[in-house]
């Protein structure tokens, strides 16, 4: 099996895995509080005139400057702020995770593209087998062609060979589709594709 080649630094696919963490975390607290959201509405207890007395008090606490804060009894809770604050987060949180998933699109392919490069011998190879084998069998398949021109069997006695790829010689066969998108890729040396289509037709004719 050959060696891969290990990459001293992968920074696409570190990020990648940092802002997954990330996102997930986010999504789970957008998620509470959307719950929590959820249930303070169900109450009915919000209203914009208790938002607004609210910061009235405080305000008004805020103008005594201390003096009076150990004699006063501390604000309740007020759950008309706690959605208000529910709501912003949510917004935050929901523009975090667009532009986080966005971002993640981007990472997704700069970290194929260092698995890629990571694998690029061994893929290499493994394409090269690809194309040497349909080669392999277009030769086949012209070699039996002129056997039995040669020894001239009956229709009936000629075996049908392997018809799945089908001719290189002919465009709509597999065999030619495959080795030219191979060939338009890069993968192939498109001047041997062309020689090869080329024999097979010869051998066809």
């Amino acid at each position: 099996m050959m060696k891969r080649k290990q990459p001293d630094s992968q920074p696409a696919t570190e990020a990648l895995a940092a802002l997954s963490a990330r996102l997930g975390e986010i999504r789970r607290q957008c998620n509470a509080d959307q719950a929590e959201l959820a249930r303070l509405e169900k109450t009915g207890v919000f209203s914009p005139s208790q938002s607004d007395a609210r910061k009235i008090a405080l305000a008004a606490r805020e103008l005594l400057n201390g003096a009076a804060a150990s004699l006063l009894q501390p604000l309740a809770n007020d759950a008309t702020e706690q959605i208000q604050a529910l709501r912003h987060n949510i917004l935050v949180a929901t523009a975090a995770l667009e532009e986080g998933e966005r971002l993640a699109a981007r990472l997704q392919r700069d970290a194929a593209q260092e698995r890629f490069t990571a694998n690029a011998d061994e893929i290499r190879k493994v394409f090269e087998d690809i194309t040497d084998a349909v080669v392999a069998l277009e030769h086949a398949q012209q070699r039996r062609d002129a056997l039995l021109k040669q020894i001239k069997l009956p229709a009936d006695m000629v075996p049908n060979g392997w018809p799945l790829l089908g001719r290189l010689g002919r465009s709509e066969s597999s065999a030619y589709r495959m080795l030219q998108a191979l060939a338009t890729s890069g993968w192939f040396p498109i001047d041997k594709f062309q020689a090869e289509v080329e024999r097979s037709r010869r051998a066809m004719s």
